[in-house]
Formats: structure tokens, C-alpha cells, sequence
């Protein structure tokens, strides 16, 4: 909590960004999560052994999202809403974006750049994209529909 504490207080007027894995409360606490987020990154497999091979793998936890918006509230920020990746980078026109930066590239032909498309939008829409949330406070600003979250699936379980 005091890292967002130091933030709320920090910013006087904007908004805070945060992507990471998570999930609401409601999800993070539920049946199917009873022994924790915990999950061990170690040679391109995942694992939920946090003592083993000590020093030789990533360990992560989930976000708990509801937590953020609580005390980033209490501390002066707004819950703006909620969603994943895919759809934040959805709305936010990712797919045009890249086409149109790929478009640019000289010295590919047309089934290197399609390939280097393709992998991209997997990667960040389809893997990463489901399982990375994107959660925007603000503070000091009015109201209004921001473009990330612009008629999507805006988690209201936060």
C-alpha cells in the first residue's frame, strides 16, 4: 500500500496506469486460487514450487486489483475502470497502429512483415493480452470516457 500511497499523494492532477497479472478480489480469493497466486517462471515453464530451484527462476504473484483501486481511493485517486490488455490495446486502435508501423519498414517482403504482424498481435492480444489487466485511476481530472476503455468489457468487479 505505500507504494501507491506515494503516488496518490505525489500527483496532483493525471492518472495512473497500472498492467500487470491479477485479478478482482472476488477472483483472487475464489475456490479455484485456495493455495495462492504464486507462480515460478523457470525455463520457459511455469511451476507453483516456490523453493525450488532457488535462485534459477522468476516468482511472481497476482495483483489484487480491488486492493488497488481501495487504497489508491483513499489515498485521492478514482477508479477509472478495468479491463485486459487485449481490449485496452483493442480500443486504443493497436491494430491499425502496428499495421501502419509495420508499413514502413522497407527491405521485408510482404510474408515477413504479415509473419511479424501476426506474432505480434498473438503475443500482445491473444497470450499476454487475456492475462495482463490494465487498471486506470486518476486524480484531479473530471470524469470522461477514456479511449482504453472505450466500450469494452470493463471489469465492474473491482
Amino acid at each position: 500500500t505505500e507504494w501507491i500511497k506515494e503516488i496518490a499523494t505525489a500527483l496532483k492532477e493525471g492518472y495512473v496506469l497500472t498492467i500487470d497479472y491479477g485479478y478482482p478480489s472476488s477472483q483472487l480469493y475464489s475456490e479455484r486460487r485456495k493455495t495462492g497466486t504464486i507462480l515460478c517462471y523457470h525455463q520457459h515453464t511455469i511451476n507453483d514450487y516456490a523453493y525450488a530451484a532457488i535462485g534459477e527462476q522468476d516468482i511472481t504473484a497476482h495483483v489484487n486489483f480491488s486492493a488497488l483501486c481501495h487504497w489508491g481511493f483513499k489515498y485521492g485517486l478514482q477508479c477509472c475502470g478495468c479491463t485486459n490488455q487485449a481490449n485496452f490495446l483493442l480500443a486504443l486502435g493497436f491494430p491499425v497502429y502496428l499495421r501502419s508501423l509495420l508499413s514502413q519498414e522497407t527491405g521485408q517482403d510482404l510474408l515477413s512483415l504479415v509473419k511479424k504482424e501476426s506474432f505480434i498481435i498473438h503475443t500482445l492480444l491473444a497470450d499476454m493480452g487475456q492475462k495482463y489487466k490494465v487498471l486506470i485511476q486518476r486524480k484531479g481530472i473530471s470524469n470522461k470516457e477514456l479511449m482504453g476503455l472505450h466500450s469494452l468489457q470493463v471489469n465492474e468487479d473491482i
